[in-house]
Parts: C-alpha cells; structure tokens; sequence
C-alpha cells in the first residue's frame, strides 16, 4: 500500500486509486475468483497486481470473474517448472 501511494504521489493519472483500495481489489480478485485461499502466494499476486490497468479495473465484477478462468496456481506451477518463476 506504501509503495502505491508513493507511486500515486509521483504520477496521480497512472495510479488513481489509494494503497487501501488497491490492495483490497487484489486480494478480492484473487481470493474471490474460483483460485481462492491457495492463489494468495507473493508470485501470484504480484502478477495480478502488474494486471490491474485502469480500463480493466473499471469494468468491476467483470474484473474479478475474468479470473474464474485463470487457474493461477497451475499456471504459476507451470512456469515454476520452465524456470520461469520469476
């Protein structure tokens, strides 16, 4: 939340939202999304972080259930074992 707020302050037009709002969206679409609880590992979520665009976001719930059909834990598993975890 820090660091967004931060970058809030340095550019107000590429990150609107505050620290709270944005991290409260990110654990929703994470959590909420059919990945739940096992998804809300650091890699995941700063993967879903670095997805959160403006135009995106303000679609709301439309938002959230776009990661109904992203499994994300096997997706990460997957690039874990490529070597591409990171």
């Amino acid at each position: 939340m820090r660091r967004y707020d931060l970058l809030r302050g340095i550019d107000p037009k590429r990150f609107t939202a505050k620290g709270e709002e944005q991290v409260t969206l990110l654990l929703r679409t994470v959590f909420e999304s059919s990945n739940g609880a096992a998804a809300l590992t650091v890699p995941i979520l700063r993967a879903v972080s670095g997805c959160m665009h403006k135009t995106w976001v303000e679609k709301g719930l439309a938002f959230i259930e776009a990661y109904d059909r992203i499994h994300l834990v096997g997706l990460h598993g997957m690039l874990t074992d490529l070597g591409l975890e990171d």
